[in-house]
């Protein structure tokens, strides 16, 4: 993602921002609750999912690393 242009407008932000086809932008408002998609089914609280890191497998190490 690339934020193209920010501007503050009343009662928040206005972003300008470029995704690529491998991207999806959502938004999260703090303080909600969110159920996890596909087989997890989890109830997480937003600061869950705001404060992740991107992961991958790590063939070589068997485990999974951040980005």
């Amino acid at each position: 993602m690339k934020i193209i242009k920010t501007v503050a407008i009343k009662g928040g932000t206005r972003l300008t921002v470029e995704v690529t086809h491998h991207e999806e932008l959502i938004a999260i408002r703090p303080n909600t609750h969110y159920r996890l998609g596909g087989q997890m089914d989890d109830i997480v609280s937003s600061h869950t999912i705001t404060e992740s890191v991107e992961v991958f497998w790590n063939q070589f190490e068997q485990k999974w690393s951040e980005a």
